[in-house]
Parts: C-alpha cells; sequence; structure tokens
C-alpha cells in the first residue's frame, strides 16, 4: 500500500519560568479535485471574560473563494455571519469572531460553514488570563441520516485530583445538526484493572443545539475518577471534549489550561491490522509523555507497540493486553518500557478494537497537549 507523510504542529506561548501553554495542530489532507459541498462544523466557541474566540479559514485551492461563516448561539438561534474572501492558497483568521456577530451579545455558540471541500477551518478558544490556546478543527458531517445507530469513543476524560494542587476536569459539547431531537446514550469507562461496573447515562439533545455538559464524570455520573466515554445515538452527532485544570495567578485571579479531547466514531478506531502511528514522544527534562488505551467492547483486547528513533530505527517493542470496557493510561510511557528520550509509536491491534492516544505534557506548567493516532497508509 501507498505510504503518505504524517505531519503534526505544536504552537505555544511562553509561561511561568522558561514554560509553555501550547495548542497541537493537526495537518490537513490536501485534495481539491471537483467541489465536493461540506457542512463544517466549529464547536465550542467562547466570547467571555474568561475566553475568547478566533476562527480560521483556509483554501485549500488554487482559485479564489468566498466562504461564509454562519454564527449560532448554543440553542440553535442564527446569531449572524461573518464573509471572507480567500486568494489562492488563502489563509484568514478572525480574531474574537462572536464580536463580530450580535453586538457581541452570544456568549457561547458554534459555527457552520457550507461550502466546498477544499475549505478548511479551524477555532481556537484561548485562555484570557493564562493564554493558553485550545485548537478545535472543523467537524464534517460524513454519515447519512438514519444509517443505524453511531458509536463514538471519548478516549480521556476525568474529574480527579492531579499533581501539583491541580484538579482535572472534563467539559463534553454535543452538537445535533438534524432536524429533530436526539437521545445519546454515556457509559463511563471508569479506569481499573479489572474495570469497575459500567455507568450510564442518557442525555438529549434538541435540534439545532450544541448541548454542552461541563465537568462530565463528576456532573453527570457523580465520580471523582478517570477514564473514557462511550456514546451511543441513533442521530449522527458532531462532539469533541476539553480536560482542563484551574492555574493560581497573581492578585487571586485564576486562570485555566488543559488540551481537547477529541470523539472518535467507530470507523476510526484501530482494528485487527490496521496500523497506526503516535508522533514524536518525548521523555526529558522539559516534557513527559502519557499514553493511553481504551477498549470499547465486551472482547479483550491486545494491542503491539513498536518504538521507533527519528530515522525510524526500531527501539524496543511491547504489548498491552486490555480486558473488556478497559481504559487504561501509562504514565511516563517511555520511562514505562526502558530510558528513552523520544520515540514515534508504531501500533498494531493484534487482537479486538481500541482507540489510543498520547499526551505531552510539559513538565514546568503541567500544560497536556493531546495526540491522536494517524493511520500512515
Amino acid at each position: 500500500p501507498t505510504r503518505r507523510t504524517l505531519l503534526t504542529t505544536r504552537t505555544s506561548t511562553s509561561g511561568h519560568n522558561s514554560g509553555t501553554f501550547a495548542q497541537r495542530i493537526a495537518s490537513i489532507y490536501r485534495n481539491p479535485g471537483s467541489c465536493e459541498s461540506t457542512s463544517q462544523e466549529l464547536l465550542c466557541l467562547q466570547q467571555t471574560e474568561g475566553f475568547r474566540t478566533n476562527v480560521g479559514v483556509l483554501n485549500s485551492a488554487g482559485w479564489d473563494d468566498s466562504p461564509v461563516l454562519k454564527i449560532y448561539s448554543s440553542d440553535g438561534e442564527y446569531v449572524g455571519e461573518v464573509n471572507t474572501e480567500l486568494g489562492p492558497f488563502g489563509v484568514h483568521q478572525i480574531n474574537n469572531v462572536l464580536d463580530k456577530v450580535d453586538g457581541g451579545a452570544t456568549d457561547y455558540g458554534y459555527a457552520v460553514l457550507e461550502t466546498c471541500h477544499w475549505i478548511k477551518a479551524y477555532a481556537s478558544v484561548i485562555d484570557n488570563r493564562t493564554g493558553d490556546a485550545v485548537y478545535f478543527p472543523a467537524q464534517i458531517l460524513e454519515t447519512e441520516p438514519g444509517a443505524g445507530t453511531h458509536l463514538w469513543v471519548v478516549p480521556a476524560v476525568a474529574s480527579i485530583e492531579g499533581a501539583s494542587g491541580t484538579h482535572w476536569k472534563s467539559t463534553l459539547e454535543l452538537f445535533n445538526p438534524e432536524d429533530s431531537s436526539a437521545t445519546v446514550t454515556l457509559t463511563l469507562l471508569e479506569s481499573g484493572n479489572p474495570p469497575p461496573p459500567l455507568q450510564q447515562r442518557i442525555l438529549t439533545v434538541e435540534s439545532g443545539q450544541a448541548l454542552r455538559v461541563d465537568d462530565v464524570v463528576e456532573g453527570l455520573f457523580g465520580r471523582q475518577t478517570t477514564g473514557a466515554l462511550l456514546m451511543e445515538s441513533a442521530t449522527a452527532l458532531h462532539s469533541t471534549s476539553r480536560s482542563f485544570t484551574a492555574y493560581p495567578l497573581a492578585g487571586g485571579f485564576e486562570g485555566t489550561f488543559g488540551q481537547q479531547v477529541p470523539t472518535i466514531p467507530s470507523s476510526d478506531l484501530l482494528t485487527e491490522g490496521r496500523p497506526s502511528r503516535l508522533l514524536n514522544l518525548r521523555e526529558d527534562v522539559s516534557y513527559r509523555s502519557n499514553v493511553g488505551f481504551v477498549n470499547p467492547s465486551p472482547v479483550p483486547a491486545l494491542v503491539e507497540i513498536t518504538g521507533l528513533s527519528p530515522i525510524g530505527t526500531p527501539l524496543f517493542t511491547t504489548t498491552v493486553s486490555l480486558d473488556p470496557w478497559e481504559h487504561r493510561q501509562i504514565n511516563r510511557f517511555l520511562n514505562h518500557v526502558g530510558e528513552f528520550e523520544q520515540a514515534t509509536l508504531a501500533l498494531t491491534v493484534r487482537q479486538g478494537t481500541v482507540a489510543a492516544y498520547a499526551s505531552i505534557v510539559d513538565n514546568i506548567t503541567g500544560d497536556p497537549v493531546f495526540l491522536n493516532t494517524l493511520d500512515p497508509q
């Protein structure tokens, strides 16, 4: 099979004591071709005292385009639009995007971009006090409505005390793009071996609504723990999440830092024989890397992991076995398997179905950046 180059970037700003706050920005595959109409949604837009949102639009084609960004409040009310003019391969970022419509009266909302597939969009939600930015790529509805039950995995959620006085929480956002209300079943796959009993909750998301669930683990399930979420619905929803902790500042103020944790559709889960990569893990004075695995099924799973040097030389091979419904995060993974400072992980599922991720953490600020698996084929 043809292999392709895998790219990812990290954009950062200075934190305290020479540490950093950062966001991961994934590469976008360019395939202009003829126009395929798409509806792209940008979730988690905020314009409050604590946060601001910038939206970027990219034209990956070699000709002019004029995409229109339609803005809605979180309850689905249309509040205005922002017009953009893009030259060939042009990029335009709209800072404080919610201030551009409705007189800045909308605090929370989402954006819809109906255009050709060569137009790409993203949102960057920035904590006004710490400067920490979280990147949210546009989501495209690729599944036809009414196509049966849809399954997604949020591979990491938490409501738990962490190191250095941190308390990690996860906020989940669910968007219903269809014309009728949607029912979604959330199952908490709590960390532990053997896994604790499953817990389920049912939510309703109205048509056009972006439903925000703050501190989903404790607020919805009443638990202080870590784990993953399994989501099922007859409606093709869009969703994403952010895991974060409060960060004390001078003068008694408080900001946050954290990471976007994307939801993974069942079509993107790792299955037997399907290769994937987690790029550029680090374990040194500046950064540490945690690696997580989720088995979202009632049968055991087995993952083979080969660590590769920056030039592709194999460094180690190990396996991780998972019980049914198990979530497991291995902190400081490169120390767990040896004493390696840098490696890319080549993952191959030998049994079952798995979601995998990495979180690269700044050792000074504690700010994490989430990495999902990439397909090398």
